[in-house]
């Protein structure tokens, strides 16, 4: 039987783990430590923003009134033990209390899992790097 993964808000000392778990989730650009720091700090001290984390092995940032789920990673030694749904359930609820109408994602390797959370795809994901 798999315990369910304790999720707590993210705090500074958290950094390097989750500095870590974003060098796994990048696919289609190298995140640059010197634009992370300042920006997690950022993130990190606003009310309107979540921050999560289960055990330092999994993280997941969300923001705004339609909460967008901007990164959902898990280390892959807890991948497929409950740790991702239960940072998107422990999201929907922070959703729910900010009186968000709904909560949307862009992903391109997770379709099943998002879909087996009762997410339905709705639109294409366009973006333009500067």
């Amino acid at each position: 039987m798999t315990t369910a993964p304790t999720i707590r808000l993210a705090r500074p000392d958290d950094r390097e783990a989750i500095w870590r778990l974003l060098g796994e989730l990048a696919i289609s650009f190298r995140p640059k430590r010197a634009a992370f720091d300042p920006t997690l700090d950022e993130i990190l001290a606003r009310p309107d923003m979540l921050v999560l984390v289960a055990g330092c092995r999994a993280s997941l940032i969300a923001n705004g009134r339609e909460v967008w789920v901007a990164e959902l990673i898990a280390d892959e030694r807890v991948r497929r033990t409950g740790v991702g749904r239960a940072l998107m359930a422990r999201a929907e609820d922070w959703a729910r209390a900010q009186g968000a109408a709904q909560v949307t994602l862009a992903t391109s390797r997770a379709h099943d899992f998002y879909r087996a959370l009762d997410y339905d795809g709705f639109a294409t994901y366009f973006r333009k790097r500067l």
